[in-house]
């Protein structure tokens, strides 16, 4: 007789936690997320990135803060960006992370990371849409945009 096993089955749920007044509900462009991620990241003493998750119309289902970090960098995966964009069945993404020096200007870690995030992004068909920089105490943000290959 062979032996068997109990298996632990899981289910992965999303968890509303709060909300953000935006001014956009649909982003066409760069300054609509631009604008979004203003908001979001807004006041932070440490750097942030958030991804705003997308439907086929890029109208927001919702975004998160996925990596908090310290005031120079932070430590994470694409697989930590694209976690709740697989369960909440997200189209498209938008990631933003700021920077609290003020210097929206992207570091080659941050190039590097974006090359990763839209590479993985196309392996599992969630597109990374856009990858900003953002400053909101100055006002100025830049992006980081790959096209298809």
């Amino acid at each position: 007789m062979s032996k068997t096993y109990k298996i632990q089955k899981y289910k992965c749920r999303m968890v509303k936690d709060g909300a953000l007044t935006s001014v956009v509900n649909t982003i066409e462009s760069c300054d609509d997320a631009a604008a979004f991620f203003m908001k979001s990241l807004k006041d932070l003493p440490h750097e942030e990135l958030h991804v705003v998750f997308l439907n086929g119309k890029n109208s927001i289902i919702g975004f998160e803060a996925v990596a908090r970090g310290s005031q120079s960098g932070m430590c994470l995966t694409p697989g930590d960006v694209f976690r709740s964009a697989l369960a909440v069945n997200a189209r498209h993404i938008i990631v933003a992370h700021n920077h609290p020096s003020g210097d929206s200007t992207p570091s080659k870690d941050d190039i590097e990371f974006s090359k990763q995030v839209f590479r993985a992004g196309a392996i599992i068909g969630i597109r990374l849409t856009d990858s900003l920089v953002c400053c909101p105490e100055t006002k100025k943000w830049t992006t980081i945009r790959f096209e298809d290959d």
